[in-house]
């Protein structure tokens, strides 16, 4: 009997936190949350709807405490910010899950690698040049010369674009290459970087060379109808 009055005294509690955040009335909405996870203390998604609840209040010291419980009742942290991302993100306030991320690791540094790879996507995602390049850094710190390397080496070329700096990024797409010679979407990234030199200035034949080279060979791996149309326009049929 005290089973199922358990049972329904949380259901009630559910109801009532839902319909709380629902209405943006962020403190009730605490309120329940915090009941809840006495009840049932495995919810994932109890604990990123009280954190997103007390970031809406601006409650610092409520968001370390839900995280500190989190940990101690073995909640995967991948999940947890998982949850957090995608109420954040649906309340439009992005800003939420960035200093969930930034909280976290200030008072978790043993994570510190897994939020950084969180936070280079966030920002890769925000198109915010300065900060992928700064996590792109951090993330190749240690792997430098391995292939794994290699995404946050593209996210890297790809802020140093952003950021404007062309032949920063041309570099980072060099550093590929020297570790995987054939890797078709770098070959396209320098392609195009060098026929867009060219298409400004028709008498940069370095870059019209350079632009033939990379895209051929990555016409070669993998044939399309547009690299093939900028290759016909780069080298017409002589007469």
């Amino acid at each position: 009997m005290s089973v199922v009055a358990s049972a329904t005294d949380y259901d009630v509690l559910q109801r009532r936190a839902t319909m709380f955040y629902d209405q943006e009335e962020w403190l009730s909405a605490s309120a329940m949350y915090t009941l809840m996870i006495d009840q049932r203390p495995q919810v994932v998604d109890t604990y990123s709807r009280a954190i997103i609840s007390a970031a809406m209040r601006n409650d610092t010291l409520m968001q370390t405490d839900l995280l500190e419980k989190s940990f101690q009742n073995h909640i995967p942290f991948d999940s947890l910010y998982s949850h957090v991302k995608t109420l954040s993100f649906d309340l439009g306030k992005t800003d939420l899950y960035e200093n969930f991320l930034l909280r976290t690791q200030m008072s978790y540094p043993w994570l510190s690698r897994n939020i950084d790879s969180q936070l280079l996507k966030y920002y890769s995602f925000r198109r915010n040049g300065t900060k992928m390049e700064e996590y792109a850094l951090k993330m190749l710190n240690g792997i430098e010369n391995k292939p794994e390397s290699i995404p946050f080496r593209e996210i890297l070329a790809d802020a140093y674009l952003l950021q404007g700096e062309k032949n920063k990024a041309i570099e980072a797409y060099y550093s590929i290459l020297k570790l995987d010679a054939d890797n078709y979407d770098t070959l396209i990234e320098l392609g195009n970087c060098y026929y867009s030199a060219f298409i400004e200035d028709n008498s940069d034949s370095e870059s019209k060379k350079l632009a033939i080279e990379h895209l051929l060979k990555a016409n070669s791996i993998k044939p399309t109808p547009f690299v093939t149309k900028i290759l016909s326009e780069l080298q017409p049929p002589t007469k």
